[in-house]
């Protein structure tokens, strides 16, 4: 009984693979000279397709001449570049150059302009009188015992140069200096201002009167300048303009 089993169990396994397709072939020794006719075969269809068998064996180094038309493009991009930095130098230095120039030009201009000169030779009295400022401030408006008042246009202000006129000799001397032609400007914070003139009794530009002999008087100077630059009145810079010649006021 158990035999019928093994044999009807083995029957059916043989069954099973017959039907999967699981079937062993053993492999096929080929001989020497089956193995010969098969690769001359293959080299022929190989040669029958290979389109550049003509050719034969191809190498694959790169090509002189485009190694050759390769570097010398390599050197031409850096001789160019080379050359453009040094224009670009060379620009650099010149236009260096250039400004500096400019600004000694610029300041041989101003040393031109700025020689200094006294104000008390502007009215004239170079070896009687000095004139020193005291102080600069500034004001919105100034008046005089309440019966005279000047006030300053809406947005600007007065820079006023406060000065000590003094008379270093033992006789009195005697200024007009209403009309006096006086030419002394005002530099602020690169603007030029004209001078205000006033009715105020100590108006140095409008002043007449006498100054005693050794003493002093103090004078103003009235400049309108905008409000803004009411800040920088430290730094106002004074030029005279004398027999045609514009110099910086020396005070």
């Amino acid at each position: 009984m158990n035999n019928k089993k093994g044999i009807l169990l083995a029957l059916l396994l043989s069954n099973s693979l017959l039907l999967s397709g699981c079937v062993v072939t053993p492999l096929i020794e080929l001989t020497d000279e089956e193995n010969d006719l098969i690769t001359n075969y293959s080299a022929k269809v190989v040669a029958k397709y290979n389109t550049y068998q003509k050719d034969g064996l191809n190498c694959t180094l790169p090509d002189p001449e485009q190694e050759r038309a390769t570097e010398e493009k390599k050197t031409d991009t850096k001789n160019e570049k080379e050359e453009t930095e040094k224009n670009e130098q060379k620009s650099t230095e010149t236009s260096d150059k250039k400004e500096i120039e400019e600004g000694n030009q610029s300041t041989q201009e101003n040393q031109g302009t700025t020689s200094s000169v006294s104000l008390a030779k502007v009215i004239g009295h170079e070896n009687e009188l000095t004139i020193t400022r005291t102080n600069t401030t500034t004001a919105n408006s100034l008046s005089e015992k309440g019966v005279y008042s000047i006030s300053a246009k809406q947005g600007m202000t007065y820079a006023v140069i406060h000065l000590k006129v003094t008379n270093n000799t033992g006789s009195n001397i005697t200024l007009n200096n209403l009309m006096t032609k006086i030419d002394v400007t005002a530099k602020i914070n690169g603007n030029t201002c004209q001078p205000m003139k006033s009715l105020l009794s100590n108006d140095f530009f409008t002043y007449t009167g006498t100054v005693t002999a050794n003493s002093s008087i103090d004078m103003v100077m009235l400049y309108e300048i905008p409000s803004d630059a009411a800040a920088g009145v430290g730094g106002i810079l004074l030029e005279a303009t004398v027999d045609g010649t514009k110099s910086a006021v020396k005070l």
